[in-house]
């Protein structure tokens, strides 16, 4: 709300620096969401992708930093409702098959993967043992990335591989 002087107005007991928070976290979803979009059409979606496409594509992008804990628990959370669970699998599968020059969206999915099949649905468990799945799990044992100053990127993806592998492996694992 405009107060008479042309600056906003805050209540008594109002937060200024929170204002500040919230126009920062939606200008952030918009960009997020803009992109997104733009990234759709150009690969010839004529609508956006969804909300858990979203979710699942922030978790798996090429930043430099991990998936964060609550980007995890979201999709683990969405992965109770076995539509959620399918479309945040086709973006991990996408994510999986990408080439050597996106070694870090590979890593970040089958870090997503790994927690799903932690802390996810059961549905999420029997999807993770489909044969395309598997199939790509193989691959990625034998991933390779070298960086352009002559750095093994495959490695973290060989191993992260192998670790989930071998997870699927476990017949502790919830089914």
């Amino acid at each position: 709300m405009m107060a008479a002087g042309g600056g906003y107005y805050i209540p008594p007991g109002g937060n200024k620096a929170g204002l500040g928070e919230r126009v920062a976290e939606v200008t952030r979803e918009g960009y997020t969401w803009l992109r997104d979009y733009c990234t759709a059409i150009k690969y010839g979606r004529l609508h956006p992708f969804t909300t858990v496409e979203r979710k699942a594509r922030e978790a798996t992008r090429k930043d430099p930093w991990g998936p964060t804990g609550l980007q995890l628990a979201e999709l683990a959370d969405l992965s109770h409702n076995p539509e959620h669970c399918y479309v945040i699998f086709a973006v991990l599968e996408f994510r999986l098959s990408r080439g050597p020059e996106k070694w870090r969206n590979v890593y970040k999915a089958l870090l997503a993967l790994e927690f799903l099949l932690v802390r996810g649905s059961s549905a999420a468990v029997q999807l993770a043992g489909s044969r395309e799945l598997q199939t790509l799990l193989r691959q990625l044992v034998n991933f390779e990335s070298i960086g352009h100053r002559g750095i093994d990127c495959g490695s973290n993806v060989r191993v992260r591989a192998a670790a989930v592998q071998e997870l699927l492996q476990d017949p502790q694992l919830q089914c």
